[in-house]
């Protein structure tokens, strides 16, 4: 059987930057395991999957695949995949629509905008970030890292785990734009600090970019799940906010910051990030960017 696909690349308007993605439609009689499969064989850090929804209210469900296993919510994926439908959907021109995907972490509401050629989309993260380890051996994380415990931390910013839509992030910050360019994951202690730390996937950052109004680098590593490093990832980005709080006074009100990541790849994405703090807490979170169109097909399967 065929199965039509499109490729785009994520969190950016240029082709060839962001985070490529592979979309598969109308994929509702595809086993799981064959997903799996399809997903290895693009070999990109996702692959989604869109099926009909299982409420008609909502707009599609769709199931995400990294190489090795199924994620029950990634960014790039769910902005990407929005993207797809709703261009193919409106047959070109301006639009602004609103689309609501049905994901294993719950409901996701994204909005897709087309404006004089230029795609984008913002989703609504389905949970909001917790801080879930605070105990962190710095020694070990800044081994793993292939730096000196020295270069780790910067002003109160110390490294711990967030999670949030069932994605865990072990969040590690580090002094400036040189030492983030000189991390590469060192072995076995990359593999130990994983294990003790209960996360797949480590995300380095610092303040400042390349852009003048960048607001964080950011750099991420997934070994474990076969991705040696991504370019620009989505969830982490919803889950950054919950590391900002940790350490960073955030009032009442709308917060946006853009996050600068890929760079050090050859692929700069950009991202940017909202959350809306109501009496103290998070109650929202939102993440958004660009999208290009690459490439179309079909898959035999």
């Amino acid at each position: 059987m065929k199965y039509d696909f499109h490729t785009c690349d994520v969190f950016t308007g240029v082709r060839f930057g962001g985070n490529p993605l592979a979309v598969v439609l109308a994929a509702d009689a595809l086993p799981v395991e064959q997903m799996q499969i399809v997903a290895k064989e693009f070999n990109l850090s996702e692959t989604a999957f869109v099926m009909k929804p299982e409420d008609e209210a909502n707009t599609a469900r769709v199931r995400i695949f990294t190489p090795k296993n199924e994620l029950p919510f990634a960014g790039h994926p769910t902005v990407g995949t929005a993207c797809v439908i709703a261009a193919l959907s409106q047959g070109g021109g301006d639009f602004d629509i609103t689309l609501t995907l049905e994901e294993r972490a719950g409901l996701v509401p994204v909005q897709v905008k087309s404006a004089d050629s230029r795609l984008s989309a913002q989703f609504e993260a389905p949970a909001l970030p917790e801080v879930v380890v605070r105990d962190i051996d710095e020694t070990l994380v800044a081994i793993a890292h292939s730096i000196s415990p020295g270069d780790a931390g910067f002003h109160n910013h110390r490294a711990q785990v967030v999670s949030s839509a069932g994605n865990s992030f072990l969040f590690v910050p580090v002094k400036n734009r040189d030492v983030l360019s000189r991390i590469t994951a060192s072995f076995p202690e990359f593999s130990e600090m994983e294990t003790a730390c209960n996360t797949m996937c480590s995300v380095i950052y610092t303040t400042g970019g390349v852009e003048d109004k960048t607001d964080y680098s950011v750099r991420v590593l997934a070994p474990g799940e076969g991705i040696a490093e991504d370019p620009a990832t989505g969830s982490a980005a919803a889950t950054f906010p919950g590391q900002l709080a940790a350490f960073e006074k955030l009032g009442e009100g709308v917060h946006s910051w853009i996050l600068e990541q890929g760079v050090d790849m050859g692929r700069p994405s950009r991202l940017c990030v909202e959350a809306d703090v109501t009496t103290g807490v998070f109650s929202q979170v939102r993440v958004g960017g660009e999208v290009v169109f690459v490439t179309r097909g079909g898959i035999e399967i």
